[in-house]
């Protein structure tokens, strides 16, 4: 006949044994599991103006450039000598900063109109539904219980 201690041990083993399987099959089931997350960059479009600039407008700026520099120094050479000491404000633009100003305006947008629908959305919680299965499971427990329940009000135990 079995002690009370190796009664013990061997239910703590068992249950040992059943988590580590339980654990175990959990992680299997994790690592199987397929990603549903795209990761991918979003797409773009040319009719959203998002097509990056092609040669021939990088090539038709640099003419437009060379150009303007050319009329300055035929105006140095025509005119008569001085001394070119005017500070030029020159803002260096980048060929994607009014389409990331147009991005980024079209983002805000979007976040708004979500933000909108998302306050004119109404609650599908039934808060009253979950108090009535709330009680149901509270009755299913008693019922199956080996001890009373406390009812939580004054001094009443249900004895089931």
């Amino acid at each position: 006949m079995a002690t009370y201690d190796e009664i013990k041990r061997r239910k703590l083993k068992k249950l040992e044994m059943d988590q580590e399987r339980l654990a175990q099959r959990e992680k299997d089931r994790v690592l199987h599991i397929k990603a549903t997350l795209d990761t991918k960059p979003p797409a773009s479009y040319v009719y959203m103006g998002l097509k990056p600039p092609s040669s021939r407008d990088r090539a038709s700026k640099i003419q437009e450039e060379n150009r303007k520099l050319l009329d300055r120094l035929l105006a140095i050479d025509k005119g008569k000598a001085r001394v070119d000491n005017r500070l030029i404000e020159h803002k260096p633009e980048s060929h994607f900063s009014r389409q990331r100003e147009r991005t980024a305006e079209k983002i805000v947008k979007e976040n708004r109109e979500l933000l909108r629908r998302i306050e004119e959305q109404q609650s599908h919680y039934d808060h009253r539904q979950t108090h009535r299965d709330y009680k149901q499971h509270a009755d299913r427990v008693g019922k199956i219980s080996k001890y009373p329940l406390w009812n939580g009000r004054g001094n009443e135990w249900r004895n089931y």
